[in-house]
């Protein structure tokens, strides 16, 4: 189903991209990097692996710093314009050390962010025709995903797991720069749901999560990050 949502986002996004650019517009892509800001329920139970495990020498790190690609579509107006954005962001963690069984084990969390969003922007800093600064915010809705996996160094590394994943809607604001070829964007992602990492908890520390308070497990995500993009089709200068 999130296959298909994708694969339909990305029609939609790239079909009509000539129309677009004859109304004033641009389509593209980007890369993207970021800190998780806030991300208190996941913190939680990386801290209790941490500290319920006194063999390790390599702390679970927590999945702050993330990275990914970005596809967008931006309608300008005079003044305005109308943004649409599909990102997607991934972030690691490991921890190791040798337990009971005289085995280096290694552990390491995949934390994914995807994030379709639409919003709206006006023009700050004024260029020529649509290049400029613009200062807007949008709505979108993320998809957040936990993925684990555990193996003894030296042998062969497994596939991820599946740990949990979720629906969140969030409010972006955020600051672009418009140029010809390419185009940055300076961002604040804050989600208005509460996520919670219960089934995280179960799955790292399952001889401890029941004795855990459940809103210990529980917290918003905020993220702060930055996009430098490349418009498939030059802006007009005149």
């Amino acid at each position: 189903m999130k296959n298909r949502t994708l694969i339909i986002s990305f029609i939609i996004l790239f079909s009509i991209p000539k129309y677009i650019n004859a109304q004033g517009g641009n389509v593209g892509f980007g890369y993207n990097v970021g800190y998780h800001l806030s991300n208190k329920g996941m913190n939680f139970v990386l801290d209790r692996y941490n500290e319920t495990r006194s063999y390790l020498s390599a702390k679970m790190s927590k999945p702050n710093v993330y990275r990914g690609f970005t596809f967008y579509s931006d309608v300008y107006f005079r003044k305005s314009m109308f943004d649409f954005d599909i990102t997607i962001n991934k972030s690691y963690g490991f921890a190791e050390g040798v337990d009971n069984t005289k085995s280096l084990v290694h552990r390491d969390i995949k934390f994914k962010v995807s994030s379709f969003a639409i919003g709206y922007a006006k023009k700050i800093i004024d260029k020529k025709k649509i290049m400029g600064v613009y200062m807007g915010a949008d709505w979108n809705t993320a998809i957040l995903r936990t993925d684990s996996r555990k193996y003894t160094v030296g042998q062969d590394i497994p596939e991820y797991e599946k740990v949990k994943w979720d629906v969140n809607l969030g409010f972006t604001p955020y600051l672009q720069w418009v140029g010809n070829r390419f185009s940055t964007k300076a961002y604040l992602r804050l989600l208005v749901l509460k996520n919670d990492y219960y089934e995280l908890n179960r799955y790292l520390n399952p001889n401890t999560y029941t004795k855990d308070n459940y809103r210990d497990e529980e917290g918003r995500l905020a993220s702060i990050g930055f996009a430098l993009r490349y418009n498939l089709f030059k802006n007009k200068k005149m």
